[in-house]
């Protein structure tokens, strides 16, 4: 699953697949679901801060609000995963 985030004029394509999240720098094509906001607001959504209609309602989305919900709350996982192995191995080593 692949969505796009336009802020400030540059263009970052989040890609989903099976290893996790990876970051392409102005696709070319972009994806089909882009959100284009400013870059606070794609910080919220980026933090968890703001839901998906949140940001829709701060700026504007070309393509399926479901595919940008999706691809947000699996790095919010990945992410969570990632500081729980960490916190492990931490623990681990003491």
């Amino acid at each position: 699953m692949t969505v796009g985030l336009d802020s400030a004029g540059t263009i970052v394509m989040v890609q989903l697949d099976e290893t996790g999240p990876h970051v392409v720098l102005d696709p070319d094509p972009p994806p089909g679901t882009v959100l284009r906001a400013d870059p606070d607001v794609v910080l919220g959504l980026a933090a968890g801060a703001l839901t998906v209609e949140g940001v829709i309602a701060h700026g504007t989305l070309r393509g399926d609000p479901q595919q940008l919900a999706a691809v947000f709350a699996s790095c919010a996982v990945s992410s969570t995963a990632a500081r729980l192995d960490r916190l492990s191995s931490d623990w681990q080593r003491q």
